[in-house]
């Protein structure tokens, strides 16, 4: 069973477009559970969900708290209850077979612990083209088409069952910056990160103003802590 993961902050074009985007996925029946983590002022998770999800088999649950990304990504991996968990922002379109490449996937490579798209096609454009929903990436069929990797993105990531019980929730100490790479980095200890051909669309900026001195101080706080806690290991 799967459960996606949906932070979702102020972006709610993104966050329709991500419920669209899932519900047109070729192998929707591997997902059961969407679980939204409303972090935002406007507290709109719960009625978008309603809106989108009403006539969908898709078990939807929302949680509406003042938590920042790592904090939500953690009450959402907690809440999955021991299933699989795909974490997805609310600024990211897959390619319609994502789903059915990561069961393929998932298939191959049993051991790996975390899989992951490859770099994605940025965009900072504030719309989301139609023709994204009907996207097909190359379908997975052999095992050299997945290739190991060291990085794990911080906007799409399917954890295992096994990766959260072995490798434990994120550090929020961190706020905005850094934790997929420190988890990354634990989940090397432990095991394998798979990486598959399919690209992914990021709307960056949406969620987060960078340019924002408070976000730039944050991320400045988050590297300092980042460098200074893999030093001692």
């Amino acid at each position: 069973m799967l459960a996606a993961i949906i932070p979702y902050h102020k972006n709610e074009l993104g966050l329709v477009s991500v419920l669209i985007n899932l519900q047109a996925q070729a192998r929707p029946h591997d997902l059961t559970t969407v679980i939204i983590v409303d972090t935002s002022e406007n507290q709109k998770g719960k009625e978008i969900a309603q809106r989108y999800l009403s006539r969908s088999p898709i078990n939807a649950y929302v949680v509406v708290k003042p938590l920042h990304i790592y904090q939500s990504w953690n009450e959402g991996i907690k809440l999955a209850e021991n299933m699989d968990c795909l974490i997805i922002n609310d600024d990211i379109l897959m390619p319609n077979n994502f789903l059915q490449n990561l069961s393929r996937s998932r298939f191959l490579c049993p051991k790996s612990l975390c899989f992951v798209p490859r770099t994605p096609v940025m965009s900072y454009v504030g719309t989301y083209p139609p023709s994204c929903f009907s996207w097909q990436s190359v379908p997975v069929i052999y095992p050299s088409q997945l290739k190991p990797t060291g990085w794990m993105p911080g906007f799409v990531f399917y954890l295992t069952a096994e990766c959260i019980k072995k490798v434990g929730l994120f550090d929020e100490k961190m706020l905005v910056w850094y934790g997929d790479n420190d988890y990354g980095r634990r989940i090397k200890q432990q095991g394998e990160i798979t990486m598959l051909p399919d690209y992914v669309y990021h709307y960056g900026n949406q969620s987060y103003n960078y340019f924002d001195p408070v976000i730039k101080k944050q991320i400045y706080r988050d590297r300092e802590y980042y460098l200074e806690k893999w030093k001692k290991i």
